[in-house]
């Protein structure tokens, strides 16, 4: 097979040499590595990135270590590249911080910023490629870990986040509405719960007694992180109403029960007071629908403590 031209090789070539950058990639700096790690971190992060924009030109220009920001600007100004990328390695303890930052050599302006930890260096080619993708994609480095490709300080063995574990014991009275059960005026109604609490949300499992056992999952918008605190949520499970059985004429039967069950649904919404405290009381209202065969619904108000 002949070889084109070059005078048409050229005219095929030139859009990609008109949209391809120069990317320049700075000596690894930070007491985290050695110099001989710093170097093979450099040569990796140089060809995980020319693997992610293979458009483009990234090399390890010849910049004098220790220079600040400025003086990597102007030598890669002056060496002809377009983007600098800037990578930085600190230790504090056993713990390593890689840095990772992208400049604009022509206007000095910051493209991209962003930090992860390094657990162990044998996770240095795994963090390179990762910070690679995240420079091509401009994307959190935090966002790009996959399965079979998760470094040892984000394993089971890493901190999880956490949130305040709190139980909530709560008692009060429901409203039943349009003569469902049993067309009774009012009723006792009870609760326990237990969920995780984060500064501005809650979430867990209820069981209460709703003239009939509920079983149930709920969360919480908080509004304010203060001693008197708003909220607004939602739960939704399951409801066993208790109904009285029915004899032939319609009329109950004293003392005889029917377990009417459904999916139940409920909006809810109150007060948390004293919540910077280790006891907390809580007053909540809600209304609650259950579907079942008699529709039942009901308001409710309740009084809560956390101990």
């Amino acid at each position: 097979m002949r070889h084109l031209p070059t005078c048409l090789l050229v005219p095929l070539l030139l859009p990609l040499m008109l949209f391809a950058a120069r990317i320049g990639v700075a000596p690894v700096e930070g007491g985290g590595l050695t110099g001989e790690e710093a170097r093979v971190a450099r040569s990796l992060l140089v060809s995980e990135l020319q693997e992610q924009r293979p458009e483009d030109l990234v090399t390890s220009i010849a910049l004098a270590e220790g220079s600040t920001v400025i003086q990597l600007l102007e030598e890669s100004r002056i060496q002809g590249a377009e983007e600098l990328v800037i990578i930085g390695v600190e230790q504090i303890g056993t713990k390593r911080i890689i840095q990772v930052r992208l400049f604009d050599v022509a206007t000095e302006k910051g493209l991209y910023s962003d930090s992860m930890p390094l657990a162990a260096i044998e996770d240095l080619d795994m963090a390179m490629e990762r910070c690679a993708e995240a420079l091509a994609r401009r994307k959190p480095l935090a966002d790009l870990a996959r399965v079979g490709d998760v470094m040892e300080n984000e394993g089971l063995n890493t901190r999880e986040r956490r949130a305040l574990s709190r139980t909530t014991f709560q008692v009060g009275y429901m409203w039943p509405l349009d003569d469902t059960f049993d067309g009774h005026e009012r009723r006792f109604t009870g609760a326990w719960s237990t969920g995780l609490e984060e500064r501005n949300f809650d979430a867990g499992f209820e069981f209460s007694w709703r003239e009939g056992p509920a079983a149930l999952l709920y969360t919480d918008w908080l509004m304010r992180p203060a001693d008197l605190c708003p909220f607004l949520g939602v739960a939704g499970g399951f409801h066993w109403a208790r109904h009285r059985e029915l004899v032939e004429d319609g009329d109950p039967l004293s003392g005889n029960f029917d377990l009417d069950d459904g999916f139940h649904v409920a909006l809810r919404g109150g007060v948390i007071l004293l919540r910077t405290y280790g006891f907390q009381m809580v007053v909540q209202a809600e209304y609650a629908r259950t579907f079942n065969d008699n529709d039942d619904r009901c308001w409710m108000l309740t009084l809560g403590m956390r101990p």
